[in-house]
């Protein structure tokens, strides 16, 4: 009905009753016009839309940006968490450790061995990225997590051996399994972003492992954790309850030869 008031008629409807004005052309002028306005209104709700998309997650955008600052400036001053934390280096022949930020070491166990698995946890979005990829049409931006989980940790020891966190687009039916790197060349999908983000993660977390004496020890046991990046890593216990001794305390002559330690890598965390 609305379509028939405005001139909004399909072309043929239009033919006919053009001839049925013996040629005088006054419903193809009606047809233009409502055409016209037709058209009018529909752009109109389009750039209203736009209009306001942009002005939403601009909105946001600054909001979280406020609360991020206000955030920074309650924190200005407190210590930052520490990623090197736990670093250190075997003896030559693996029987202790010392500790790199306190010069402490402490004896290893060539009986028992401690393991670890990297699992994904998806953990929230990261709200100012997403505001800014919304804006431009893509998807939210996920945060995502791999988390080195200790299979049997000491009572009061914590069952992260370490974590790194990471973004990834939200796609739909799309999860870190799609981002394997053997899939890579086979992609239908367009994920080298995400693949990308993904396996520097992977590598970061692996970095941390290997610097607090985890090394690597193949996929993970776990069946309910087949992934790509489900990597296990082992080491062996280190006796953190037995007395720790200050190396840099300890006079060099009245040292062991076997606590010759290796030099320590200063690359920066």
């Amino acid at each position: 009905m609305v379509g028939r008031r405005l001139g909004l008629l399909p072309f043929g409807a239009q033919a006919r009753a053009i001839q049925g004005q013996d040629g005088r052309g006054v419903v193809m002028g009606d047809f233009i016009m409502g055409y016209l306005i037709g058209r009018t209104i529909r752009l109109t709700f389009r750039l209203a839309g736009f209009l306001f998309r942009i002005a939403w997650w601009l909105g946001v955008f600054v909001l979280l940006s406020i609360g991020a600052g206000a955030m920074a400036l309650i924190k200005l001053g407190q210590a930052k968490p520490d990623e090197t934390q736990g670093f250190g280096v075997y003896s030559p022949d693996r029987t202790v450790w010392r500790d790199r930020k306190t010069n402490l070491s402490y004896p290893v166990s060539d009986t028992e061995t401690e393991y670890c698995e990297v699992h994904a946890t998806q953990d929230g979005q990261y709200w100012r990225r997403t505001a800014i990829s919304r804006l431009v049409r893509m998807g939210a931006i996920v945060r995502y997590r791999f988390n080195a989980v200790i299979d049997h940790p000491d009572e009061g020891q914590s069952n992260i051996a370490a974590t790194v966190d990471f973004p990834q687009e939200a796609r739909v039916n799309i999860t870190l399994d799609h981002v394997d790197p053997a899939l890579a060349a086979s992609d239908p999908y367009g994920l080298n972003q995400n693949r990308e983000l993904a396996t520097s993660a992977l590598d970061h977390l692996d970095w941390l492992l290997t610097n607090r004496g985890w090394q690597a020890a193949g996929l993970a046991r776990d069946t309910s954790n087949e992934h790509w990046y489900a990597k296990r890593y082992s080491r062996p216990l280190i006796l953190r309850d037995e007395p720790a001794n200050s190396l840099a305390a300890t006079d060099a002559s009245a040292r062991p030869t076997e606590l010759r330690l290796a030099p320590i890598n200063e690359e920066s965390a």
